[in-house]
């Protein structure tokens, strides 16, 4: 009777423990993929913050909003007379 509670009770712990355990990595990597996110967004505020910040000191030049964005991600840009020089 004994050995038969513990042939039925055994593998249902087992069950739940390893329930539990997947539970508990599913909630990690939502959080790991929520702090993801909110890094992405901290980075594209601090971005728009300083696209902002140069076109209110008229640093940015007569560049669109667009263009600023490009050149703030190493993008764009005109070309240079001296890139083609050699010195």
């Amino acid at each position: 009777m004994l050995g038969d509670l513990a042939e039925t009770l055994l593998p249902i712990l087992a069950a739940r423990r390893q329930m539990k355990r997947a539970r508990a990595e599913q909630r990690r990597a939502e959080r790991a993929s929520r702090q993801a996110e909110r890094q992405a967004a901290e980075l594209a505020r601090e971005r728009l913050r300083r696209v902002e910040e140069q076109m209110a000191r008229g640093k940015a030049g007569d560049a669109t909003e667009a263009q600023a964005r490009e050149a703030l991600q190493g993008r764009g840009g005109r070309p240079n007379k001296l890139d083609e020089r050699m010195f």
